[in-house]
């Protein structure tokens, strides 16, 4: 497991949620139990509420399966979860599913049955799943390679304050896919990538610099503040 996909799921399993009902004091316990380490406390809070069809608790079950953190890792058992979180509209659970469907971690893989959790949860805003969507279009897996769309679903992403999609918006205004090239842009990306933690980002926004001339390095750095502030909307 890499270091962004390990990342994203133990910030989940630490993401408190919000529940209405008896079941709400349980799950917390659970939320509560997986912030101090204690794994095996939260799995005996959450799976009760898994089994009774909570799809909150399911999509922890599953989270706790894929990383492992209650024993061995169990990608079957993972995924069994998460599908019966997504089906419930869980839009993490959705996102998690696709990525296994693409990995072929615990279910077979099926690029498009990849796109298609995907899509369910960019529905509902997830980040993450617009960015893999971007990725799909962009490596034509499961559909035919097109840069527009990568660049479509990536802005969307990037909208949402998503460092790679932005990293990877830089790229594409660099060498021309997707956009029309554009140094001023992929400066603009790179830095605001850099900003949110994208270390590769400040390379290539060094890069860049060196063929803008001093009145575009101002404005592309402008432009990075602006962006910034409208909290990336219309950039």
């Amino acid at each position: 497991m890499n270091r962004v996909f390990a990342g994203l799921i133990i910030g989940l399993l630490l993401n408190c949620l919000v529940i209405e009902g008896a079941s709400a004091g349980n799950f917390q316990k659970g939320m509560d139990a997986a912030a101090r380490g204690d794994y095996l406390t939260a799995f005996r809070e959450w799976q009760p509420l898994a089994l009774n069809g909570n799809a909150d608790a399911q999509f922890e079950v599953g989270a706790l399966y894929l990383t492992g953190k209650k024993g061995s890792r169990d990608f079957v058992e993972a995924a069994k979860w998460f599908k019966l979180s997504a089906a419930q509209g869980h839009k993490h659970a959705q996102y998690f599913l696709g990525l296994m469907h693409r990995r072929g971690d615990g279910v077979p893989r099926d690029y498009r049955e990849a796109a298609k959790w995907f899509r369910l949860s960019a529905s509902q805003g997830e980040s993450q799943a617009y960015f893999s969507l971007g990725e799909l279009h962009r490596q034509g897996l499961g559909m035919a390679q097109d840069w527009k769309e990568a660049g479509r679903h990536y802005l969307l992403s990037a909208e949402l304050g998503n460092e790679r999609a932005q990293y990877n918006l830089g790229m594409m205004h660099l060498d021309g896919d997707g956009f029309p090239r554009d140094y001023v842009k992929a400066y603009m990306w790179f830095n605001i990538a850099y900003a949110n933690g994208h270390a590769e980002a400040e390379t290539f926004k060094n890069i860049v610099a060196q063929k803008l001339s001093p009145r575009d390095l101002t404005r592309a750095q402008s432009l990075s503040a602006e962006c910034i502030r409208k909290n990336y909307k219309n950039c």
